[in-house]
């Protein structure tokens, strides 16, 4: 049997007892614990007792209930919890079968926008999961997007995800040409005739668009000794000293934006596509702007954005070592490319001060292939 623990004085525990067997309650487990009198008593009893013992003039508490009337002080306790438990599941149910976010990972910005674009086509907010095809998505995106490789296409909670692999290697050149051309100006360190008629030699300056080999070959004289020439496809290799660099003028001073520590942010709660809050723009002259996005959970579809505007100030600084320095290395990472795969034999790298500005010059001299067919 499920009990109830009450307590009353020490001082009335006769009375209390008395009280008790009057009204023909069972009672056990009576003890006293500091100033007070501890008793258990049928869990359905509860309220009689405190009925009878105030009749007598003595205050009771009730500590702990058990059974049903414990159950339903529980639930009468947490019963805005227990609502909003229920309505939590109801939203989940519904958002489940509705699609209210796109998500697009991989490839570059441009990418990434025209992939969104269709899926918000096909996959508007707030349409069917069920209505939501998946394969015309993915052909579309094949169809507009010529570069992309592969696609992963999948619904998780309410957001489409797409995941893009785009192509990033070129396809493998021909073998053979009608003629081969200088793809830019060298002189030649060692040619390699596969077939046809090399037009130059090694040691020879060339410019970009000579003729290098020619898709000819000799088959024999004429009568007045000249060479009879038959087409024929092509090919080789021909590798040559190159420079690859150039110059970049910086001024002696540039503006800058400096953050003045003022900003202001706006939060936007998208709730099942629904839009709750405003962006109300910069209240600066000057800022810059951020945008961040999370996703807190995608049953029921919950997101949060958060923008903000920044003040900046611009201020005139004079260039510093550690600018140039900087400048520097992003123009060896944007030669990096160019030289790739190539025998660097020498480089160069000078910074020189001019009138109102520094030249920075950075060259390398490589060896590498620059046949090139037409």
């Amino acid at each position: 049997m499920t009990r109830a623990l009450l307590s009353c004085k020490a001082a009335k525990t006769a009375a209390a007892v008395n009280a008790l067997r009057s009204a023909r309650i069972p009672f056990s487990g009576g003890r006293r614990r500091g100033g007070e009198f501890l008793f258990r008593v049928p869990a359905g009893s509860a309220d009689r007792a405190l009925k009878a013992l105030k009749e007598r003039g003595i205050d009771c508490v009730v500590l702990a209930l058990g059974g049903r009337a414990r159950l339903k002080a529980a639930l009468f306790k947490n019963a805005g919890t227990l609502v909003a438990c229920a309505l939590f599941i109801a939203a989940c149910l519904v958002c489940s079968r509705f699609v209210f976010f796109t998500r697009v990972s991989g490839g570059d910005e441009s990418e990434r926008a025209l992939a969104m674009q269709i899926l918000r086509e096909y996959a508007p907010t707030g349409s069917l999961k069920s209505k939501v095809d998946l394969n015309g998505v993915r052909s579309a995106l094949y169809e507009n997007m010529p570069s992309l490789a592969f696609v992963s296409l999948k619904i998780r909670g309410s957001a489409v995800r797409a995941e893009l692999v785009m192509q990033n290697e070129a396809p493998a050149p021909q073998q053979s040409y009608e003629n081969i051309y200088a793809a830019e100006d060298g002189i030649v360190e060692k040619l390699t005739v596969l077939s046809g008629t090399a037009c130059v030699r090694e040691g020879d300056a060339v410019k970009k668009g000579d003729l290098l080999i020619a898709g000819k070959r000799v088959v024999g004289t004429n009568d007045k000794g000249e060479e009879i020439f038959e087409s024929c496809p092509a090919a080789g290799t021909v590798t040559a000293r190159v420079y690859v660099g150039g110059r970049r003028l910086l001024p002696e001073s540039r503006v800058t934006a400096v953050p003045t520590g003022r900003s202001v942010t706006f939060t936007l709660l998208d709730l099942c596509g629904v839009v709750w809050g405003k962006d109300k723009g910069s209240p600066f002259e000057n800022f810059v702007r951020r945008e961040e996005e999370e996703l807190f959970c995608a049953l029921p579809a919950f997101s949060l954005t958060r923008i903000t505007y920044e003040e900046i100030k611009y201020e005139v600084c004079a260039l510093t070592e550690g600018d140039l320095d900087a400048c520097a290395a992003q123009m060896r990472a944007e030669f990096a490319p160019l030289i790739a795969g190539a025998r660097v034999l020498d480089s160069y790298n000078n910074i020189k001060k001019l009138d109102n500005c520094y030249a920075l010059d950075i060259y390398y001299e490589v060896v590498r292939e620059i046949a090139e067919g037409g």
